[in-house]
């Protein structure tokens, strides 16, 4: 009986198409969702457990596993508009809570100055866990910046979208082999590290791996169409170079155990498999991003779901 809102958040881009494209509308029972969150909310957020039976929530509030795709589905299913004609104002209105909810209680400062995200279980403390998955919320961010550019959080929301690319690009180019780990460590404003070259971050012992997720190039993918800056293409080049360099199998591309190790090495027993969301997702925004005129993919037309389909936007 037990979910998450990642699980139960993630349909309604999917099944709104089938209710669009057949005319069947039973498929729109997946908007349900949103009416079993009203009334629910915990700062503008929400707990990451659902039961299945009751609708009640639980839980940490997170924006990485469990949390994250039901928050960006507010903003791109309202974007999406399946149903066409007037929008249902209550996903922006959820989804700008929610903005401001994060930003104003898991939105961190490390040692070193980089922004970071952190969960409810960090928040109260100067450090905390930030999670690879959350590196989504930049593209997301700025995604919301590009439809609502006169919204009095615009610019606000977009450099704080800068902010944490800047810390996702980190997490890759601060380890041995220019991988990001699935999780780091990040030291609050009042510590650091010891480490004179990373004051902002530590390795988690558990997490040291990499599975060719797709976060930070989606939100550098954004970015760069957002704002013109050529460093987001270049840091997303460095994070292919990355992959090539030390994912590489005969047959695929395959994770690493430990990106921080010189003599660890990829695809081996475990390792040995390619995620299907690396060919749906991570190659199609490495490649977006230095394709002529973005493939044709102009993000003010098309709104991305959650495994990187384009879908028009209505």
């Amino acid at each position: 009986t037990q979910s998450t809102i990642a699980e139960a958040g993630t349909l309604q881009m999917e099944f709104g198409s089938l209710a669009k494209d057949t005319g069947d509308e039973k498929y729109y029972v997946a908007e349900k969702f949103y009416d079993v969150l009203e009334g629910k909310a915990r700062g503008g957020m929400y707990g990451m457990g659902i039961n299945v039976q009751t609708g009640g929530l639980s839980g940490v509030v997170s924006w990485g596993a469990s949390g994250d795709s039901a928050y960006e589905y507010f903003l791109k299913y309202y974007l999406y508009n399946p149903r066409g004609g007037k929008r249902d104002e209550r996903l922006i209105d959820m989804y700008r809570a929610a903005v401001e909810g994060m930003k104003k209680t898991l939105i961190k400062k490390s040692a070193g100055g980089l922004t970071y995200l952190t969960d409810s279980n960090a928040a109260r403390g100067q450090g905390g866990k930030m999670e690879h998955l959350a590196c989504f919320v930049p593209g997301l961010l700025a995604l919301g910046a590009l439809h609502f550019p006169d919204h009095e959080k615009a610019e606000e929301d977009l450099r704080i979208a800068e902010e944490l690319a800047e810390t996702c690009y980190a997490m890759y180019e601060r380890t041995y082999t220019g991988l990001a780990p699935e999780n780091v460590y990040f030291v609050g404003a009042q510590g650091g590290t010891g480490d004179p070259k990373n004051p902002d971050f530590k390795p988690i012992a558990s997490t040291k791996w990499n599975i060719l997720r797709p976060e930070t190039l989606e939100s550098l993918f954004v970015l760069y169409q957002v704002t013109g800056d050529v460093k987001y293409r270049e840091w997303s080049w460095n994070i292919w170079q990355a992959f090539e360099n030390h994912c590489k199998a005969p047959h695929g591309y395959g994770a690493h155990p430990d990106v921080f190790s010189s003599t660890a090495k990829c695809c081996r027993g475990n390792d040995d498999k390619q995620e299907t969301f690396f060919m749906a997702e991570t190659i199609k925004y490495a490649y977006l991003i230095q394709a002529e005129g973005f493939a044709g993919i102009d993000l003010k037309k098309y709104v991305l779901n959650t495994e990187a389909h384009p879908m028009k936007v209505g």
